[in-house]
């Protein structure tokens, strides 16, 4: 064997047993994680999660808003779903009715409350409407993706609700409202691009050509969990057989079981060794720190690919505000922030542009003068469209672009 065969040997058996387990793990939850919806009413107690997935004091966005809904009634809600409360929040009551059980299922970006005192909630797998009879939520049966709704507005009779790619517009009459899905214009100087994140993102989970892909992706999912068991087995079976065989104990099973790992291992890992380098390396880009490095990079969309879409907002839009000052709505994207005339939805890119974290806005709301509060991962600043300063909300201090942020 040569001296080269003899480090690789080495080098795959020893690092290789720590990331086995590693690997295992990602395996399982990773086929969990590409079927978020089907798996969606399972839940697990955060009792025996690390401390930072506990919700202490409302963090993990446990709650993000509230929307006042009678004179000493308040609908709270965010990653718990929505509760009702008083104006003293002294105790809350469970809202959720109508909502499928399981936390994803009661992950609500928004609610709104419109004219005529109907209520709506924007969900990550549903628009709602609430049915006052009843007192339970109904979901809304819309044409095209119908999940990740992020915003509602309303101008006079006439309800804006968006998701990540498409806008929809109908009039409001809460459970009856009929709604038409309306995909936005391309904007004027429009390049076609779209984020290596999420070309990386799509890539690993095989979103990138559809349910086919995502089914490969579960199939490398299963050979990652063989190829780590059969790793295990092989690193500690040898050495229990000696054991064994110095006492004279049976080890027949036991070695056809280590063969037949071995065989096996091999086999499999060469035969999908380029598929899951592929898998691997976009994993690594997925959280920091190599995420840091690529979390603004731009790439051309890969053709004929899940990407490669005619809609040029397809998974860009991440909030809705409607302005009565100035008669427009505001439209967060991950391109940055456009407003659109209500009787012509052309969107226009702000000249001056909020800072925005890369991980999407999550508060934009009117504040005084025809200023806006825009909160992210950057922080919370206090954003007037006619003006160039921007203005930290909480020290009060002019913000200085940073090279690292939006």
């Amino acid at each position: 064997m040569s001296k080269v065969a003899i480090l690789y040997k080495k080098l795959h058996k020893w690092p290789g047993l720590i990331i086995s387990f590693v690997l295992l793990y990602y395996g399982i939850t990773g086929i969990f994680m590409n079927h978020r919806e089907l798996f969606s009413g399972i839940d697990i107690s955060r009792k025996i999660l690390p401390e930072n997935y506990k919700y202490n004091n409302w963090n993990n966005a446990a709650l993000k808003c509230n929307v006042i809904i009678g004179n000493d009634s308040v609908l709270v809600y965010g990653n718990i779903g929505i509760w009702i409360t008083d104006s003293a929040f002294s105790k809350f009551i469970s809202f959720n009715k109508g909502l499928p059980e399981g936390s994803d299922n009661r992950k609500i970006f928004d609610v709104h409350k419109d004219n005529n005192g109907e209520l709506y909630a924007a969900t990550l797998f549903g628009l709602y409407a609430y049915d006052k009879i009843a007192l339970e939520w109904n979901r809304f049966d819309l044409q095209g993706p119908n999940e990740r709704f992020v915003g509602i507005e309303s101008i006079g009779d006439t309800l804006y609700a968006i998701n990540r790619s498409y806008l929809f517009k109908g009039k409001a009459s809460g459970l009856k409202t009929h709604f038409m899905r309306v995909e936005l214009p391309t904007p004027e100087g429009f390049i076609n691009k779209i984020s290596l994140f999420s070309t990386l993102w799509q890539i690993h989970s095989g979103e990138i050509f559809g349910l086919p892909g995502k089914l490969f992706v579960d199939l490398l999912g299963i050979v990652t969990i063989f190829l780590s068991v059969t790793g295990i087995i092989y690193f500690f079976f040898p050495n229990w057989l000696k054991r064994r065989s110095k006492k004279d104990k049976p080890v027949a099973t036991i070695a056809r079981i280590n063969r037949w790992s071995l065989r096996w291992h091999n086999k499999i890992g060469a035969w999908t060794f380029a598929s899951l380098i592929i898998l691997f390396f976009t994993g690594m880009f997925l959280r920091p720190p190599l995420l840091i490095a690529i979390a603004r990079a731009e790439v051309s969309p890969l053709k004929y690919s899940h990407l490669d879409q005619p809609n040029p907002w397809y998974d860009k839009l991440r909030d809705i505000l409607y302005d009565n000052e100035r008669d427009i709505l505001l439209i967060s994207t991950s391109d940055g922030m456009y407003f659109t005339e209500v009787n012509h939805l052309q969107p226009v890119r702000f000249i001056n542009q909020p800072p925005v974290s890369v991980m999407g806005i999550n508060t934009l709301q009117s504040c005084e003068k025809g200023a806006f509060l825009i909160g992210s991962f950057s922080g919370l600043f206090l954003w007037h469209p006619d003006y160039p300063e921007v203005y930290n909300y909480a020290t009060g201090k002019l913000y200085q672009e940073q090279t690292s942020g939006r």
